[in-house]
């Protein structure tokens, strides 16, 4: 082997560990935007949950915020409190 081939056999050397970088760039990329995706989904899923949690516990602000009519409950309860 000459030294034109030992030079093709580093720029190949050299082409495929630029690859594997760009595909660990790429994976680790991909895997960000899925964390931030699902907090995402997470979190309003689980507000909406306490809102509705809010709600059903007869706290005005929560059932107002879903579009409900409170409850005369709503009333008594805070008389009682």
């Amino acid at each position: 082997m000459g030294c034109a081939g030992l030079n093709l056999m580093r720029e190949h050397d050299a082409l495929m560990q630029a690859f594997r970088w760009t595909g660990v760039i790429w994976r680790q990329g991909l895997f960000t935007v899925a964390d931030v995706t699902s907090k995402l989904i997470y979190g309003l899923i689980l507000s909406r949950f306490l809102l509705r949690l809010g709600a059903s516990e007869v706290y005005r602000p929560s059932a107002e915020a879903l579009g409900l009519e409170p409850t005369p409950a709503v009333d008594e309860v805070r008389a009682i409190r």
